[in-house]
């Protein structure tokens, strides 16, 4: 995302577009400035998975709360997936710094770590999407899996 003011030139530029509000050039820059800092979207500003849901699935205050517990139980579980990646691999790293060439056996111990989180996280995927499709209506489950498979949604 490339913004067309740098820190101190949109203090100048603001100010500039109010000082004179028939400027072309101002206004045309002012807009671009808002656009890129509040994005397009009407109300819900940027996309987050759970506003995105709840605008494109029409869903109901139940629906959402419901729908938030799930997004957050997987969003934990991604982030530990993350962290055990990161983990494993410097574990791996120190393998090879200690100056001993290690045996493939070694890095599969570091790695194990890796791979149960990766299942882990298949897991709460399948656990999401069964929760997902037990609260949504038959017309909201079709939008859902249209999102899904397009890619317009990734979980």
């Amino acid at each position: 995302m490339t913004y067309c003011f740098s820190r101190g030139s949109f203090r100048r530029y603001a100010a500039f577009a109010y000082a004179n509000p028939s400027s072309s050039s101002a206004q045309q820059r002012w807009q671009h400035y808002e656009h890129r800092r509040h994005g397009s979207g009407g109300g819900f500003g940027v996309r987050r998975p759970l506003r995105f849901l709840a605008h494109r699935l029409e869903l109901d205050e139940n629906q959402v709360r419901r729908l938030a517990v799930v997004l957050d139980r997987l969003k934990s579980e991604r982030e530990q997936a993350r962290l055990d990646d990161e983990r494993a691999m410097s574990r791996a790293a120190e393998l090879l710094i200690d100056g001993q060439l290690p045996e493939r056996s070694a890095f599969e111990d570091s790695l194990a770590a890796r791979r149960d989180s990766l299942q882990r996280l298949d897991e709460a995927t399948t656990d999401a999407l069964v929760h997902i499709a037990e609260l949504l209506d038959p017309d909201q489950r079709r939008e859902f899996a249209y999102l899904l498979s397009t890619r317009a949604l990734a979980l």
